[in-house]
């Protein structure tokens, strides 16, 4: 969801990863744009563009025996603000409660392309400052198996990515099939 008004946010499809003699390796540069996202400028923190996101990759690249993750980025601040605050070009931020009902959208879609009505999104990871709240993990119990966030400031930077993709790489070729 790139700053300014009236910019459309840009999908993009990485290749799988390949292993190089630094690990784990899967290049932007190897990305393609995908054509299929929706025209005109969308607002990350609202319900629906994040609803609209997640059912647009689902019906696009997951099976019904697939797994789930999706993880969220952003600024937070609890339970005594906004959910994920806006950044300063975003237009809205969500609630702990607008979290909650986009997740059990989000659970829905997974639950149709699965076919199995009990289905939930399998891990929601937040990426964020103050997200692991008694609050937010309770409007979530519907819609997600598993939550990973912070419970305090998380670091600038974010979560190490590529170390993750490594160990779910080692863990799969372990076990010779997916996760």
């Amino acid at each position: 969801d790139p700053e300014g008004t009236g910019l459309s946010s840009q999908r993009y499809v990485f290749p799988a990863p390949v292993a190089g003699p630094r690990g784990i390796h899967s290049s932007v540069l190897d990305a393609h744009r995908v054509t299929s996202w929706i025209p005109g400028e969308t607002r990350s923190g609202t319900q629906e563009d994040l609803v609209a996101f997640v059912d647009w990759a689902v019906n696009a690249y997951a099976t019904p025996d697939s797994r789930f993750l999706l993880v969220l980025s952003g600024h937070g601040s609890g339970v005594t603000d906004d959910f994920f605050l806006s950044d300063a070009g975003s237009a809205d931020s969500l609630t702990i409660r607008e979290l909650g009902t986009a997740m059990n959208a989000v659970a829905g879609v997974i639950r149709t392309k699965t076919g199995r009505p009990n289905r939930k999104l399998d891990v929601l990871g937040l990426d964020a400052c103050f997200m692991a709240m008694g609050e937010v993990a309770c409007s979530l119990t519907d819609s997600v198996d598993i939550m990973i966030g912070s419970e305090g400031a998380a670091p600038e930077f974010g979560w190490p990515y590529q170390r993750i993709l490594e160990a779910a790489q080692a863990y799969r070729q372990q076990r010779n099939g997916p996760m």
